[in-house]
């Protein structure tokens, strides 16, 4: 695969070099992340902590932008597509939830989840359930990227199949609220401390 054009690099078939590529680069930064923890301490700097708990904000945060944004590009990209193309096989939105936000969602979330463990293993403790949850529930929801589509591509079970997905929407919805949440209460205590 040559990545010369954006037409080149979104055909079907060349999917597996880029998932690898992406897959190698997660996991060589999961390694080092899991590699380079610091020695557990009590003695750590306020600054340090701060900083440690905003970098942790920051994945949890950009994961959920990754998500949103593909989203929204995919609800702009599919009605083009049912009007110019006349179908929905071969969507241009369809190629960017696998290329891009599929791999950036596991990553960003798997990092997060990662860096808590080694860095922040306070706010890992209990929630690891919720970064499972933040990190694939992208992967079981966007496929669909229009709800109308579901209705239209299921027989049989549409109703079982629209209630999951809403179920995943707001497990996810929920589980980064609840990241957030915890992540900020951290950072607001740490700001009270005195220096």
């Amino acid at each position: 695969m040559q990545l010369g054009t954006l037409p080149e690099l979104l055909d079907w078939t060349d999917h597996n070099p880029v998932w690898f590529g992406e897959g190698i680069a997660t996991l060589c930064l999961w390694l080092w992340l899991w590699l380079t923890r610091p020695p557990a301490g009590e003695g750590e700097p306020r600054a340090s902590r701060l900083r440690r708990h905003l970098l942790l904000l920051s994945l949890v945060f950009g994961q959920t932008l990754v998500v949103a944004m593909t989203g929204i590009l995919a609800h702009m990209d599919t009605p083009w597509q049912q009007i110019a193309m006349g179908n929905l096989a071969d969507n241009p939105a369809l190629h960017l939830f696998w290329l891009v936000n599929t791999p950036v969602s596991l990553a960003l979330g798997g990092t997060a989840y990662i860096y808590a463990l080694t860095r922040l293993p306070d706010i890992a403790r209990g929630l690891g359930r919720y970064f499972a949850v933040t990190a694939i529930g992208p992967v079981a929801f966007m496929p669909a990227l229009e709800v109308d589509q579901l209705l239209s591509l299921y027989s049989g079970s549409n109703g079982t199949y629209v209630l999951a997905y809403w179920t995943m929407v707001a497990l996810w919805t929920g589980s980064v609220g609840l990241l957030l949440w915890k992540i900020l209460k951290q950072v607001a205590d740490l700001l009270q401390l005195p220096q």
